[in-house]
């Protein structure tokens, strides 16, 4: 594209990010996906205490972790559209 008045191309494309920018998202992105998998993993090492904590048989503890599981990843996707959402007006 031009520019009426000098004749030199205009830019119409959103400007670069820095690469310090684009490095500290990199990690703190990756920071977060080793707290979230660390934080869905925390109950394996009760699960054989968990009968005996939650007056139950093994069968019912084991539905602690199931259930931590499934609700993460119901969550993951809803936390993901609201960020999307209070980002932009993208909704």
């Amino acid at each position: 594209m031009v520019s009426a008045e000098d004749g030199a191309p205009s830019s119409t494309a959103a400007p670069a990010r820095p690469a310090r920018t684009t490095a500290i998202i990199a990690v703190l992105a990756a920071v977060g996906v080793v707290v979230v998998s660390m934080m869905q993993t925390l109950m394996v090492p009760l699960l054989p205490r968990l009968p005996r904590l939650l007056n139950t048989d093994a069968t019912g503890a084991s539905w602690v972790l199931t259930a931590t599981l499934l609700s993460a990843a119901v969550a993951n996707p809803v936390f993901g559209r609201w960020g999307t959402c209070t980002a932009s007006d993208a909704c």
